[in-house]
Formats: structure tokens, C-alpha cells, sequence
């Protein structure tokens, strides 16, 4: 699917510094930045949304952080997954 739209964001507000990587299998690969990591304190909201900015529900979406912990969801009918 081209022009996929990853919005990476957690309860203080968006991730702008996230690696995102789109893999060949069509899965979602996102890596957080320093200071940023999977925590139930601080959850963060990966949004999926497709060219013209509607929610892609099914999506295979990996998050890890730099402490190598990392979580794998799908994305619902909102294009959401809440890690953890």
C-alpha cells in the first residue's frame, strides 16, 4: 500500500524522533528514541492511517525501545495500537 501515514505519539504528545520502517511483509517496524520506552507510566499510540487519512485496521505494527523490550499488536478500526 503506498503513502502510509505512521503517527507515533505518547500521553504528553508526538514522537517526532521514532524510526519507522515500513517492511517488505507489510509489517511496521518502529524503534523509539532515547528517552522514550515501553512503559505502562508513559503509553504510547501508534496511528495508521492510508493516503487519504483513514484508519488501516489489521496492520501488523512492532514497537521496541532502546532497552530492547518490545511489544507487537494489530491495529484496530482506528488504525490504533496502545503499547503496552
Amino acid at each position: 500500500m503506498d503513502n502510509i501515514n505512521v503517527i507515533v505519539s505518547d500521553e504528553i504528545g508526538l514522537i517526532e524522533n521514532a524510526f519507522v520502517k515500513h517492511n517488505e511483509d507489510g509489517t511496521i517496524l518502529i524503534t523509539l528514541p532515547e528517552g522514550k520506552s515501553i512503559s505502562h507510566a508513559n503509553r504510547t499510540t501508534v496511528t495508521v492511517l492510508d493516503s487519504e487519512c483513514l484508519a488501516i485496521a489489521g496492520k501488523s505494527i512492532t514497537v521496541t525501545d532502546l532497552e530492547e523490550k518490545t511489544y507487537t499488536d494489530l491495529t484496530d478500526k482506528s488504525g490504533k495500537i496502545v503499547v503496552p
